[in-house]
């Protein structure tokens, strides 16, 4: 994919993904998205209810704050699709570009890319830090960036896919958080001294500070619509979860003991950040331990990957009976996605 550099128009410019059409000409190409669609309750966490958007095209599906909007700009060479806190759309230019108003909250995903310079300021790549949320899809941890202000918290998330459909191409999402009480200083590179905003060069070295606290409500709404976002994927939906996984160690119905030692293969999209988890069980389903099986490669791919767990217990049941549960890790809390697959094992008899 195409690096992106560090752009000095991050504060003063509204730049264009792409020759669009003049702001209200509907007909080519930007929509109002349906908001008419029914709500969900989607987090575990979050008391909100959502709608839910599918874009098959691009097959993917997004679940959003029902007081959100969506504006669809899908014709031209870079086609975006903008989710956005309603309260805001009276400060942002639609489509949205990534250099938005800093008090402004929104999600952009741009399919094929887009080609345009990311904010300056701090920021630090995903390899070198961790998202405060769990996400469905791989990323790209070398090209994935988080925009941080002076306090050390993320305001923006630019987060490149690692692996994606064919209909998607350098694709990418792009969060902005709201910042209150926001504020920009600029350091020149020799002196230190502090420039006004317009003499700012971050190219040559100066250095660009963002002040203000995050707005905590719009962090969690962001959190819990790139908690959602998934690839919808047809050729993964029509494997059987005998295609999924595999169990090597132990075999089926044989004596166990602990620790338990259990061997196998899964595919790479039964794993979240390369591990998925493994429980116990007597026949009753009432759970005896509880383990973390991890991958013994790389597990960004939808090739079997081979895994490991070591199950320690300390009582075993009565019956003799029971069951090795492993789930699929699914993060994004969707019961579409959840899958499990169950071996049977003996406990020697007491």
């Amino acid at each position: 994919m195409q690096k992106f550099i560090i752009a000095i128009c991050a504060m003063l410019l509204i730049l264009a993904c792409d020759t669009r059409s003049p702001k209200g000409q509907k007909e080519n190409g930007k929509n109002i998205a349906d908001n008419n669609q029914p709500e969900n309750k989607i987090s575990k966490k979050n008391d909100f209810k959502f709608k839910t958007y599918t874009n098959e095209a691009f097959n993917i599906q997004v679940k959003y704050p029902r007081h959100w909007k969506i504006v669809e700009n899908l014709n031209g060479n870079f086609p975006e699709i903008n989710f956005f806190d309603s309260q805001y759309e009276n400060i942002l230019e639609l489509p949205i570009n990534i250099h938005a108003p800093a008090e402004a909250t929104f999600v952009s995903i741009f399919p094929k890319g887009c080609g345009i310079d990311l904010p300056a300021g701090q920021s630090l790549i995903l390899k070198e830090s961790s998202l405060p949320f769990n996400i469905n899809f791989n990323t790209n941890k070398q090209e994935s960036v988080l925009f941080k202000l002076d306090n050390n918290e993320s305001w923006g998330y630019f987060l490149v896919m690692q692996d994606y459909p064919p209909s998607w191409q350098d694709g990418f999402i792009f969060a902005q958080v709201s910042t209150n009480d926001f504020s920009a200083s600029c350091y020149e590179e020799k002196s230190s001294d502090e420039i006004s905003i317009e003499d700012c060069n971050p190219m040559t070295g100066d250095r660009l500070v963002r002040s203000g606290e995050i707005d905590q409500q719009s962090m969690m709404e962001v959190k819990a619509i790139l908690e959602s976002f998934h690839f919808e994927r047809e050729e993964n939906e029509k494997l059987k979860v005998t295609e999924m996984i595999e169990i090597e160690k132990p075999l089926p119905n044989q004596d166990i003991r602990s620790p338990l030692t259990i061997k196998g293969k899964a595919r790479g999209m039964w794993y979240f950040e390369g591990d998925f988890p493994v429980a116990l069980v007597d026949k009753d389903g009432n759970t005896i331990a509880e383990a973390i099986a991890t991958a013994q490669g790389k597990w960004m791919t939808e090739d079997f990957v081979p895994f490991s767990a070591t199950v320690r217990y300390d009582n075993a049941p009565d019956d003799e009976r029971g069951y090795l549960v492993f789930h699929r890790d699914n993060p994004s809390g969707l019961p579409e996605h959840d899958m499990q697959y169950r071996q049977p094992v003996l406990f020697p008899p007491k």
